[in-house]
């Protein structure tokens, strides 16, 4: 009888062994996709999933903003960079409020377009907001990125120094302070900031920011940074371990 059951018990283990091994590759397989982000990943397991950000593209309409020294127009460029960080921020699993999306301004008059835009980026659950602009000096000497926050929001500073830092460290700059003030647009309970990308009064820079490279690189260098401040890191062998245990359950 113990021989008949062991032998009973030998045939089925061979049975079911090429399916064992067969489980045991697969979970392999899985384990090292996983861990080399090859899988494709859900939104929620995104590094950004759950977050809410305002962007801000600064002026439009008849209020063109600053105007570079060889004729460049702030507010196009300001929407063309607000929408490729839009895009970056997305693929990273955020949701995104764009304050405009056109050329055209928002309200009828600039003081209600303000007003507007200061209650878009105060809005209830909004992780953090990022108005858009070009600068502009009486110099042309004066170039690069800088990041202007609201005096008094320690929230605020501690986000533009991360911003400040990233873009000067991205486009090959010492690294400056963010600056303060009371600015109108960002006098709301919510983190938010304004990011001058660099000086159209420098004729240098002028040029670059009317490049979709550079406006690309400011807008992954800001998503880039939000995400490092805000984003879940995921470790994905968990999920790994899972789809092995269910395969064995």
């Amino acid at each position: 009888m113990r021989i008949a059951l062991f032998r009973s018990c030998k045939k089925r283990a061979g049975r079911y062994l090429p399916a064992l091994v067969a489980a045991c590759y697969l979970c392999a397989a899985l384990l090292l996709f996983y861990s080399a982000g090859v899988l494709p990943t859900a939104a929620t397991n995104l590094p950004l999933s759950g977050q809410t950000f305002v962007v801000d593209a600064g002026h439009g309409g008849t209020d063109g903003g600053a105007v570079g020294e060889n004729g460049t127009v702030e507010a196009p460029l300001n929407l063309s960079v607000a929408l490729f960080l839009a895009e970056e921020l997305r693929k990273q699993g955020a949701e995104v409020l764009l304050t405009r999306t056109g050329p055209g301004a928002i309200a009828a008059t600039k003081k209600e377009d303000m007003a507007l835009r200061q209650a878009i980026m105060g809005t209830e659950g909004v992780t953090a907001s990022v108005s858009i602009h070009m600068n502009k000096h009486t110099e042309p000497k004066p170039n690069g990125p800088r990041v202007f926050y609201q005096e008094g929001s320690e929230p605020s500073h501690l986000l533009a120094l991360a911003l400040q830092n990233a873009l000067d460290d991205a486009t090959g700059r010492e690294r400056k302070t963010p600056v303060s003030g009371d600015y109108m647009v960002l006098n709301t309970q919510n983190t938010s900031v304004i990011v001058e990308c660099g000086f159209l009064s420098n004729p240098e820079e002028e040029a670059l920011l009317q490049t979709e490279d550079y406006q690309k690189l400011l807008a992954r260098t800001i998503a880039a940074a939000l995400s490092r401040y805000y984003g879940v890191t995921v470790d994905f062998a968990p999920a790994a371990q899972e789809s092995c245990a269910v395969l064995f359950s």
